[in-house]
């Protein structure tokens, strides 16, 4: 297979953290973890399947090797075979295109076959002279016997998988030790790599353009739509694809997650906003509020008091300093500065490839549903990417947040996130 490049094909970035990777698989004993999720797949080995993205219960998987972390295998549907082909991996011999082929789905050769371009040339080769008519369990089983991993003991992920797919696997595999891979993963993704915090960076900055071009349009009159509308242009010109905008004003910002409406904005009214993108499929979640005009007294405390906590929260990030007391520290300080029945189940989380990673900043006791995470106090490390948040939802009168995404570094923290906290702007 030729792997030459041209102007149109660049190889496809690694994102995995490789040391943190052969320490935690070497720690639990397994010869590969196999990927499954979107997220999972993309971490793993760089490669972007629009279908797996958008079409729920698509199969694609990609196998790290733990003797061979930056070599990763890839299993994706012959569909995409144009993507992979324009942004291949270290190792284009370790892709094993799978399901629909290409003459299936009338897809034609234009010209011979020797005068393609190279990333036409190997999606011919791939999807054209080799025919590929099994599934990705079949050519999932199919890598593994090459790589000579059948009968190891394999992480899977299940995180992308329907009981059924899961089952095949396994009853496919009958010489393989079959363990949890998801929870692997998560624990691999929470140190972020240079390249992981560069995509971080850059999301936070354009999610943070969006929210500041929203609150400067803040006067009478304008919707939650008006604003909805404007940060999703913005960041959307910035080249980020916003994820979520979580804007309501007035009672309706005692709302937790409500959708942008009609509503037209009032003289007096808190505008809540809790906003997010994503860069190269990291995420940016940053959380702000703002009074439509002068804020009263009593608004400009409830606020300074959340401030305060959020500042404390973050102030306490340093390796070695489990979640759980983060959370204690935030929760504190804003008692102490004027709320003191405030009340949380966490004042943050780490982000990512997916936005709430691990770990979450809450009580040592605590097994929150959120994102299936569970529990876990283990400390804080070096290259940590956390939000520290600390919302107030009161219903029927106001709501307000004040959230930001700093980097733990071995001395404190780094914030990624450079946006006004006052509540007049």
């Amino acid at each position: 297979m030729t792997t030459e490049l041209d102007y149109t094909r660049t190889q496809a970035p690694s994102l995995v953290n490789v040391d943190r990777a052969e320490a935690v698989l070497g720690e639990a004993g397994v010869d590969a973890v196999i990927a499954t999720s979107p997220e999972n797949v993309a971490y793993a080995s760089g490669y972007y399947c629009q279908t797996h993205w958008t079409n729920k219960g698509t199969l694609v998987f990609s196998v790290l090797e733990r003797q061979a972390l930056t070599e990763p295998i890839v299993i994706a549907p012959a569909l995409e075979l144009d993507a992979w082909a324009e942004r291949p991996p270290q190792r284009p011999d370790r892709f094993y295109p799978c399901g629909t082929s290409a003459h299936q789905i009338g897809r034609e050769v234009a010209v011979d076959p020797d005068a393609l371009a190279p990333d036409d040339r190997v999606i011919w080769e791939l999807g054209f002279a080799e025919e590929r008519h099994g599934d990705a369990v079949d050519a999932l089983v199919r890598a593994l016997s090459d790589a000579g991993l059948a009968g190891g003991r394999l992480a899977l992920d299940e995180a992308g998988l329907d009981y059924q797919s899961r089952a095949r696997i396994v009853d496919a595999l009958p010489q393989a030790e079959i363990v949890d891979g998801g929870g692997l993963l998560r624990r691999i993704r929470q140190i972020k790599t240079a390249a992981e915090i560069e995509r971080l960076e850059r999301a936070t900055e354009i999610c943070c353009a969006g929210l500041r071009a929203m609150m400067e349009m803040v006067e009478p009159g304008v919707t939650e739509r008006d604003l909805a509308g404007r940060f999703h242009s913005v960041v959307a010109e910035a080249g980020g694809r916003p994820t979520f905008v979580v804007v309501s004003a007035g009672r309706r910002s005692g709302h937790t997650h409500p959708l942008a409406s009609d509503y037209r904005l009032q003289a007096g009214d808190v505008v809540k906003y809790d906003v997010g993108c994503t860069w190269e499929l990291y995420h940016a979640d940053i959380g702000r509020s703002q009074v439509v005009g002068d804020a009263d007294d009593e608004q400009a405390r409830t606020y300074a008091a959340l401030v305060a906590g959020e500042q404390a929260g973050i102030d306490a990030l340093r390796p070695g300093v489990r979640p759980s007391e983060v959370f204690d520290v935030a929760v504190g300080a804003v008692r102490d500065a004027g709320l003191p029945n405030y009340q949380r189940h966490h004042v943050g989380h780490g982000i990512g490839i997916e936005v709430y990673d691990p770990p979450l900043l809450q009580p040592a006791a605590s097994a929150s549903e959120l994102s299936g995470m569970g529990g876990g106090d283990d400390p804080l490390e070096e290259g940590m990417v956390l939000n520290v948040e600390t919302p107030l939802y009161v219903l029927g009168k106001h709501g307000m947040i004040v959230e930001d995404a700093v980097v733990v570094t071995r001395q404190g923290i780094r914030y990624l996130s450079h946006l006004t906290r006052e509540l007049k702007v």
